[in-house]
């Protein structure tokens, strides 16, 4: 269970479990008060994170970003999951430091609402995407209001099901 004990720190463990009993991890951290990515200052960087391999159309980053943002966030998680199928089973965890959520679903699914909090929440590490972090405020701010969206998110999926 994530540490509660820090209140500076909104945390998120997503566990992924599948049925041939693997398990992947990944912790995303924001920053309670500014809502930026509290990620690691080393994370990979492969050719493809690079501005110029994919620069997308609407994007107002410039010649002075050698790398995307988002797709530098992403990088250990598509690095991760390279070898899977998006629409394979998984049993999906997600910890925070007030409850527990676990849920039978896709993968792409699974993932959503990580890849989301990736593209719209600012890094401490480098720019945002300005046209992406608008949508930061959808990152809830309250224990209370993070709940709900976390219980909202998951209500949406078994729509679909």
């Amino acid at each position: 269970m994530p540490d509660s004990s820090n209140n500076e720190t909104i945390r998120f463990l997503y566990t992924f479990e599948f049925p041939d009993s693997t398990e992947k991890e990944f912790e995303v951290k924001l920053n309670a008060k500014t809502l930026e990515l509290a990620t690691k200052k080393d994370l990979p960087k492969p050719a493809w994170t690079k501005l110029k391999y994919k620069q997308c159309e609407q994007c107002p980053l410039g010649d002075e970003h050698e790398y995307c943002p988002v797709a530098v966030n992403l990088s250990a998680l598509v690095e991760s999951f390279k070898d899977s199928v998006s629409y394979e089973s998984t049993n999906v965890r997600v910890q925070t430091n007030e409850r527990i959520y676990e849920k039978a679903t896709t993968l792409q699914k699974g993932l959503s609402s990580i890849i989301g909090m990736y593209m719209v929440t600012e890094d401490a590490n480098m720019n945002a995407v300005v046209i992406l972090s608008a949508y930061a405020e959808m990152v809830p701010f309250s224990i209370e209001h993070r709940l709900a969206e976390l219980e909202y998110i998951f209500s949406e999926y078994t729509k679909f099901e």
